[in-house]
């Protein structure tokens, strides 16, 4: 699964909470997604 691009039904808090630049940011920010229900 790609990176989702900006404004892609993520909210900017919920990017922020996710430390991307670290190891397994990736993966954070697919289970966050998969929790809020966007594909």
């Amino acid at each position: 699964m790609n990176a989702a691009p900006s404004g892609y039904g993520i909210k900017p808090t919920k990017l922020k909470d996710i430390p991307l630049e670290k190891p397994g940011g990736m993966v954070l920010q697919l289970h966050t997604i998969d929790r809020e229900g966007v594909y």
